[in-house]
Order: C-alpha cells, then structure tokens, then sequence
C-alpha cells in the first residue's frame, strides 16, 4: 500500500508531465520553438516520464503506452537534430 504523501507526488507528477506537454505545444504554436529547438524535445521527455509513472501508478496502461511511445519520439528528435545541429 502507498503512503498518501507518495500518492500526492506521483499525482503531482502526472500535472507537471501535463503541463510540460501543454507549454511544449504552445512554444511550438507561437513559433518561440521549432522541433530543432532542444527545449521542445526536453520538455516532451520529462513530461512523458512524468506522465508514464502517473499512468502505470493508475493501472491506465493505454495511456501509458501512448505516453511512453511519445516520449521515445521526442528522444529520437532530439537525437535527430542534435546530429544536424554539430553537422552545420
């Protein structure tokens, strides 16, 4: 059984992981970010994480198959253009 100081971590989790995915989209849409922005992809990895350990913790396991594959996505981008960005 998980103490409830756990429980409010692992919730407080899942809200960060929202949030760093919301802000992720709204830089992208204003055009503060592009997906060559290292930022973008950090933000979508944490929040992925974040959101992955909230899901399993929820017994949510779609939710935490989506989020997981989101967030191997953002690391493949990051490590996409990283390699671009030391080419140039």
């Amino acid at each position: 059984m998980i103490d409830i100081s756990s429980e409010y971590f692992i919730l407080s989790m899942g809200w960060l992981g929202t949030v760093l995915f919301i802000v992720s989209y709204l830089q992208l849409n204003r055009g503060k970010w592009t997906v060559k922005t290292k930022t973008y992809h950090v933000f979508n990895i944490l929040g992925s994480l974040f959101l992955v350990i909230n899901t399993i913790y929820d017994h949510s396991y779609p939710a935490t198959t989506a989020n997981l594959f989101w967030g191997l996505i953002a690391c493949y981008g990051m490590w996409k253009y990283r390699k671009v960005e030391k080419q140039v």
